[in-house]
């Protein structure tokens, strides 16, 4: 496991997850692909969705098959082109990955 910092929040990283730190003020992260616990204030995005922890805790995960949210502690707010949700503490959301070839000049980029 590892450990992420910053101001206002932190992340616990679960083995094999891999992402990106798009700014270290909240912090705001890329998921890139498995699972973590974010802490605080955090955004997190992917191509799934944007995911934003209001100060308590949430468990993200990105896989094949898509996004999944669980509030742990307090209300995460996910965010995808269907519109903005709220999961509330003890809820769970689960997104479908978009389309392939909607985001495929996208993942082009991104290590696979």
């Amino acid at each position: 496991r590892a450990r992420i910092e910053a101001s206002g929040g932190s992340a616990d990283l679960e083995p094999g997850t891999w992402l990106w730190l798009e700014d270290a003020e909240g912090p705001r992260l890329r998921l890139g692909g498995g699972e973590l616990v974010a802490r605080g204030l955090a955004t997190l995005t992917s191509p799934a969705g944007i995911v934003e922890v209001h100060g308590g805790a949430a468990r993200v995960r990105l896989a094949g098959g898509g996004l999944e949210v669980e509030a742990l502690q307090g209300e995460a707010t996910v965010a995808d082109s269907r519109g903005t949700r709220t999961v509330p503490s003890g809820g769970r959301l689960q997104l479908k990955a978009p389309p392939r070839g909607r985001d495929a000049a996208r993942s082009r980029f991104l290590p696979r």
